[in-house]
């Protein structure tokens, strides 16, 4: 069996949406979770990534809907409304009837910049490996299919299990069995760079328990540049 195949029999037996991390995932570092935040619909709840200070990157999969959206954050020890959702850029690749979720990225624009305490991701420059150690962010729920565990940022560090181009499958190597679930969908993925996390991907799927799916961001990194700037928020690396 293939790599592509395995990723892909892995990809049905995750949640679609997905993806707190749930097992005993601590709450997240600021270092870590200063460029994350929620992405608020009607009828959805997800993670997202800041990239410029009115831009943030999520999954597409997570804004498919045609409804409004907001973006929310922990300033405080409670979330607040920080920004609205303007503009919503898909990948033109994104098939929400294709699984694996190719492309699974969106840009969204927002209507004001966040407050200072929400950083930009600095993006991962090298190609993440099988073997390699990432820390997630997520705000999902934290305990089976509870809700109310929604809205606080978590972080695990999990392992690269396996990869294609487009798909990357990470699994907790400890025995906690952690996996994305239910609202992290969107969140960062970072790869630790000389003890700095750089943004290498966003959070697609999982299965609560153990794997979970991240889109990378090195292949899409043209399309991300030449979208923003058309959004009026150029990346400057």
């Amino acid at each position: 069996m293939n790599r592509t195949t395995a990723l892909a029999i892995s990809w049905f037996l995750l949640c679609w949406p997905a993806s707190a991390l749930v097992g005993d995932a601590p709450t997240a570092e600021w270092t870590i979770r200063r460029p994350a935040v929620m992405v608020h619909g009607a009828r959805s709840r997800c993670s997202g990534v800041v990239i410029t200070q009115d831009l943030v990157l999520s999954a597409a999969h997570c804004v498919v809907i045609s409804e409004r959206y907001n973006i929310f954050g922990h300033i405080g020890a409670t979330p607040i409304r920080l920004a609205d959702v303007t503009a919503i850029v898909p990948h033109p690749q994104f098939n929400r009837e294709v699984k694996p979720g190719i492309a699974d990225l969106s840009l969204l624009k927002l209507s004001k910049p966040l407050p200072s305490e929400f950083a930009p991701a600095f993006f991962d420059v090298r190609p993440v490996a099988v073997g390699d150690r990432m820390i997630v962010v997520g705000y999902g729920i934290a305990a089976g299919k509870d809700k109310k565990s929604f809205g606080t940022p978590r972080m695990a560090t999990l392992t690269v299990l396996d990869r294609t181009a487009t798909l990357l499958m990470l699994r907790d190597q400890t025995s906690n069995s952690i996996g994305s679930c239910f609202g992290d969908s969107g969140g960062p993925a970072f790869s630790i760079r000389g003890g700095v996390p750089a943004l290498a991907g966003v959070v697609s799927a999982g299965n609560c328990d153990s794997v979970s799916i991240v889109i990378p961001s090195s292949p899409y990194r043209d399309w991300i540049m030449e979208t923003a700037r058309k959004l009026g928020s150029a990346l400057d690396r």
